[in-house]
């Protein structure tokens, strides 16, 4: 009934290699700096399907991200994502902190593991497909977007959000409207939310073509946002989709581009402003970064990286440098509803200069 599986975890195996005579490479043990060794599951406690949803045939899917601790145990975790539903996210959280690994090792010690991902399907029996009212109320929607009718739409959506009864291909569909409407509306932060939580799902209940799209969707939208390091990662889901697409050659020109101002003494500055969801989050391209024109209340940051994790009040005098050994991280920034304020990446030469 349920699926369970593993997105990303944090393996960093330096093998270091040398030249030999006859031209080949070999492992050159001695130069070995550090192996960092990922947490393994040992056990793992299914969810209980929230009764009444399963009663009304209602589906869902949730992305959390958590603690490996140097004990094995969960702590700590965080619903990144999700289709919806309140039930289907306790649910998943109270479920994820009964697992049990074997930790992660740096060099023979248990260590922390700072960025593990893992997503939970509530599915039910049978073949997947929308419901004859689904599709009836989905056709009248982008009608609606069609002709320019956008209250109406956003009615209709909101109403068709209320229903009964929700399976996760029909929550592909309506999440694709939805960023249609948005898109309309000329709002690029909610046509992107609507379409991260159709990449989010399973790449099966919209046709290839389409689920292409909105992934090239996502990468634009991202690159607009200045939030280059989710850009970078959205590219690697359309190459490995369709890796001879024309659009991996046409866009691999802006992956150039990102890598360049990277390496840039150019400020990468994103606004952001926290809405409706616990936390805003954003991963990091760079490991120095600061924040400047705070609007309302910012209570604490949360910083999770690969090998480390740390919360830090938050100042705008402050700059944060992130050592190299950490491993890509990721900011989790917590506060009143409606705060304001931007997350600014530094350059390399600011973070040199702070060392």
């Amino acid at each position: 009934m349920k699926k369970i599986m593993l997105l990303c975890g944090a393996v960093i195996l330096a093998t270091p290699v040398v030249a030999t005579a006859n031209g080949l490479t070999t492992p050159k043990s001695e130069l070995l700096i550090e192996t960092v060794i990922d947490a393994k599951p040992i056990k793992r406690e299914h969810p209980k399907y929230p009764q009444a949803d399963a009663r009304s045939g209602n589906e869902a899917w949730v992305e959390l991200s958590f603690v490996v601790e140097p004990d094995g145990t969960v702590a700590y975790p965080l619903v990144e994502n999700s289709s919806g539903g309140k039930r289907f996210e306790k649910s998943a959280l109270r479920a994820i902190k009964k697992w049990q690994y074997k930790p992660a090792f740096s060099n023979g010690e248990a260590i922390q593991q700072c960025k593990t991902r893992v997503r939970l399907d509530f599915t039910l029996a049978g073949k997947p497909g929308a419901r004859k009212k689904f599709i009836r109320k989905y056709k009248a929607i982008v009608g609606y977007i069609n002709n320019n009718e956008l209250e109406e739409a956003n009615k209709s959506l909101i109403k068709l959000r209320k229903s009964k009864r929700w399976n996760l291909y029909e929550d592909a569909w309506y999440w694709l409207a939805s960023s249609s409407y948005f898109a309309a509306k000329g709002n690029d932060d909610r046509e992107l939310s609507s379409l991260v939580r159709i990449i989010g799902n399973r790449d099966d209940y919209l046709p290839k073509q389409t689920f292409s799209s909105v992934l090239t969707r996502v990468f634009i939208l991202y690159i607009k946002s200045n939030r280059y390091a989710y850009a970078l990662e959205t590219f690697e889901r359309m190459k490995k989709l369709d890796p001879d697409s024309e659009q991996i050659v046409k866009y691999q020109v802006y992956v150039d581009k990102i890598n360049a101002l990277d390496q840039s003494q150019q400020l990468i500055s994103v606004a952001a402003t926290l809405g409706e969801a616990e936390f805003w989050q954003h991963k990091l391209l760079r490991s120095s970064f600061g924040f400047n024109g705070i609007k309302g209340q910012l209570s604490k940051m949360d910083i999770r990286c690969q090998n480390k994790r740390s919360t830090y009040r938050i100042s705008e005098q402050q700059t944060w440098d992130i050592p190299a050994s950490w491993g890509h991280c990721t900011v989790y920034v917590y506060g009143e509803k409606d705060s304001e304020f931007k997350l600014v990446e530094l350059p390399k030469q600011a973070r040199d200069s702070s060392t």
